[in-house]
């Protein structure tokens, strides 16, 4: 996890809206590449609803990239947990069959934040999450339709999520520098 003063600089930069240089100094002091990443949408339309939503992401080398949130309740999971699932490919080149964890860094990374209400709630720097293993199928990205996928994950815990959700496009626009 990060110390304070990383973590206090971390906020400044996405409050500053520079997440290009907060990319660049969370990969020069090797931190995680979760911690570093876009926050989700604030709307409050994903906390309420509990829906899985999809929107655009940039890759760690700031290609284009899909993020997915996902309520584990819907994969039979706890209430309050959510899946974040990460593509690293542009949505032309989304659909497919993915194994987990990636172990070349170029595909993308599952995890599972325990204990959270909604992405609206996380806290970047003290959220509790777990590596996910296992598949995920991703049926034609297209974002004018919802995104189905099929999961069949595992913690280390031995909790199983695996299921069919569609995944709703939240309107975001990024420029991944």
């Amino acid at each position: 996890m990060w110390d304070r003063p990383l973590a206090a600089a971390v906020r400044r930069f996405a409050a500053a809206g520079l997440r290009g240089a907060l990319l660049l100094a969370a990969q020069s002091i090797g931190a995680e590449p979760l911690a570093a990443q876009r926050r989700p949408d604030t709307t409050g339309a994903v906390a309420i609803r509990k829906t899985a939503t999809v929107e655009p992401d940039c890759a760690p080398w700031d290609g284009a990239a899909l993020a997915f949130w996902i309520p584990t309740e819907r994969l039979g999971g706890p209430r309050d947990g959510w899946l974040l699932l990460r593509i690293w490919r542009p949505p032309t080149r989304a659909a497919g069959r993915y194994d987990f964890p990636d172990t070349t860094d170029r595909i993308g990374r599952v995890v599972h934040f325990v204990s959270l209400s909604s992405p609206a709630a996380i806290v970047w720097e003290t959220q509790p999450y777990e590596e996910l293993r296992g598949v995920v199928r991703v049926d034609r990205v297209d974002t004018n339709h919802p995104v189905r996928l099929d999961l069949d994950l595992t913690a280390a815990t031995g909790t199983r999520l695996a299921g069919r959700v569609e995944a709703q496009w939240i309107e975001a626009r990024v420029v991944c520098v």
